[in-house]
């Protein structure tokens, strides 16, 4: 940029700065979400998916790097896709790519929102066939299941199981169910 007329030479804005247009006599702070990690830029960048920059062009100090100035939302949470702010997922969800909230998938649960991926239902448990579910309930007594099951199953014939059970175990010689 140019800032007064007559002069030989332009100067360069300064990292955490932009040059909005041509003809400008000055150059910008970077706006809230974004950064200008290098001199003479004539944009600022997006911070990368899962961090924020909150400052609203106060300080062009604020902007200059991404590792400093754009904060790395907490477990749990994704970035807007403006990066000024960082937004809660919903129990049931996780977090998938730091930018976005997907339901847990069946078999899976989260009782608030988690990174990467949802806990898996142990043996014995299930989430009653549901997406996003909060929870796994212990399969009743008669019932079992496998890890990461959605439904608890019926034992078979000749088998019982006292509840939250992995498995159904043989009745003794001379008892039946």
């Amino acid at each position: 940029f140019q800032a007064n007329t007559g002069r030989e030479s332009c100067d360069e804005c300064l990292v955490g700065t932009f040059f909005p247009y041509y003809g400008a006599r000055s150059c910008s702070i970077c706006t809230a979400g974004k950064v200008s990690v290098s001199r003479g830029a004539i944009e600022c960048n997006l911070c990368p998916a899962g961090r924020v920059n909150t400052d609203f062009s106060t300080n062009a100090s604020l902007h200059k790097s991404v590792s400093k100035n754009c904060v790395r939302c907490p477990t749990g949470k994704m970035s807007t896709a403006e990066r000024t702010t960082c937004e809660t997922c919903q129990p049931g969800t996780f977090v998938f790519n730091q930018s976005s909230c997907e339901k847990c998938s069946l078999g899976k649960y989260a009782p608030s929102a988690v990174a990467d991926d949802c806990i898996g239902c142990l043996a014995g448990s299930a989430t009653n066939a549901k997406l996003g579910s909060t929870s796994c309930q212990g399969c009743d007594p008669g019932l079992w299941s496998a890890p990461l099951s959605t439904n608890c199953s019926a034992c078979d014939v000749g088998k019982f199981s006292m509840g939250s059970a992995a498995n159904c175990t043989k009745c003794d010689a001379g008892t039946y169910s």
